[in-house]
């Protein structure tokens, strides 16, 4: 492959040294570039890239202007500069609904209060040098600004078809100096499944086609019909036929996925597109299906099902159904119901899922008549997260469900019959 691309990475709690470990894996096969999404904690794993890593150009992809007061950004990212030989570049946007609150922040204005940051922050006196700053964008006033007064701009899964129409709003000096940097965020699984791959991809970009903004971005790209159907789900109160909407054509224009060769092809058409950085956001096709019919795990035990009944055997389980969530131990209603309301659902087939907060999984389970144990695969936005779990029938007929995270952290929630 002539033109390397860069990757996504985030430090997920109990993974962090693993994290630093691979971000030097990832400058020793050349790819271009490290940037960290806003989930985790992406401006501190930068300082440590700027300490682990020797050639690499990485940034936050990108950093809330709304996170931290502009001094505490400016202290900060002046000395990642400083230490990094001037590989940094400090990625900034206002991020997106369902993050805002999270942090419990109110969004103000896009467009001004980005330039408002920008420039109280080149204001900041006696902090040294600043990086590059590099603008989250997606329509076009946005990109415009970012042509204006930022040293570059950061899409995210944006319409390859489209981007032409997008670069348009960029002066034609900064469309073709090399040294403005315009990236994207891919999300990627490559597979030999392409559907599999597909249905990864899809799952992944169901939270952000919840979310206005993006939905009116992908009307402007030409995908209409598709965002029509995705409203139409969601006021039915239907997130599980959102998915039956994004269509094949619409995925192919926004994700990479497929073979080895299908997506470095799907890549260099990126670089032709224009965008000098393609930042690939990957994903794995391995299911929580295929983990159990692998049996690379052991089996948990019969013993574990309530009375002594086999889980392999063919019995009715009361859990089966929709359950719509509504308690957890460490989050409150708001966060539960942040982008569709909380729900666990186990169908006869054997196979569930569950959506709250950012948080998506699905899985396969066992069961026995009131007990049910999983594991779990899905995305906490657009990073990969998984662990086991287990749902138990109460005696007031609502349910108490186990999440547990392979970073260590858990949940319980409780669920009422949907």
């Amino acid at each position: 492959m002539s033109r390397m691309p860069a990757l996504s990475l985030a430090a997920v709690p109990g993974r962090r040294r693993a994290t630093l470990e691979l971000a030097g894996e990832i400058e020793r096969r050349g790819f271009t570039g490290i940037y960290c999404p806003s989930t985790v904690a992406n401006v501190t794993l930068c300082a440590a890239l700027a300490q682990v890593t020797n050639e690499i150009h990485f940034g936050t992809s990108i950093a809330p202007i709304y996170a931290r007061t502009v001094l505490d950004y400016a202290q900060t990212i002046s000395f990642i500069h400083e230490i990094s030989g001037g590989r940094f570049r400090f990625g900034i946007g206002v991020s997106h609904g369902p993050s805002l609150k999270r942090m419990g922040v109110t969004a103000g204005k896009p467009l001004s209060d980005t330039r408002d940051f920008v420039a109280e922050l080149k204001a900041v006196q006696r902090v040294g040098e600043l990086p590059p700053i590099v603008l989250a964008t997606m329509r076009r006033k946005m990109i415009a600004l970012a042509g204006e007064i930022g040293d570059g701009m950061v899409f995210a899964n944006a319409s390859r078809s489209f981007m032409a129409a997008s670069l348009a709003a960029l002066p034609e000096d900064k469309r073709n100096d090399d040294n403005f940097y315009i990236g994207n965020m891919i999300p990627t699984c490559i597979d030999d499944d392409v559907e599999a791959a597909k249905a990864v991809n899809r799952r992944t970009l169901s939270t952000y086609v919840q979310l206005p903004n993006y939905r009116n971005y992908w009307k402007e790209s030409g995908y209409a019909e598709e965002m029509a159907g995705v409203e139409a789900a969601v006021a039915a109160g239907e997130p599980d036929k959102i998915a039956g909407h994004l269509s094949d054509k619409w995925l192919a224009d926004n994700t990479l996925f497929g073979s080895v060769a299908q997506v470095r092809d799907g890549l260099e058409a990126w670089f032709d597109a224009g965008v000098h950085t393609p930042i690939l956001v990957p994903s794995s096709a391995i299911t929580a299906t295929s983990w159990w019919r692998s049996r690379k795990c052991s089996r948990l035990s019969a013993k574990q099902a309530a009375g002594g009944v086999a889980m392999t055997e063919k019995i009715d389980c009361l859990l089966i159904g929709k359950w719509r969530t509504v308690e957890a131990d460490i989050w409150d209603r708001d966060y539960l119901d942040l982008v569709e309301p909380a729900y666990i659902a186990f169908k006869d087939s054997g196979r569930g899922e569950f959506s709250f907060g950012c948080i998506n999984g699905g899985f396969e389970f066992e069961y026995s008549r009131r007990i049910v144990f999983f594991k779990w695969l899905g995305f906490d936005e657009m990073d990969d997260v998984g662990g086991d779990g287990s749902a138990d029938l109460e005696d007031d007929g609502s349910i108490e469900i186990e999440i547990r995270f392979d970073s260590g952290d858990e949940a319980i929630l409780k669920a009422q019959r949907w």
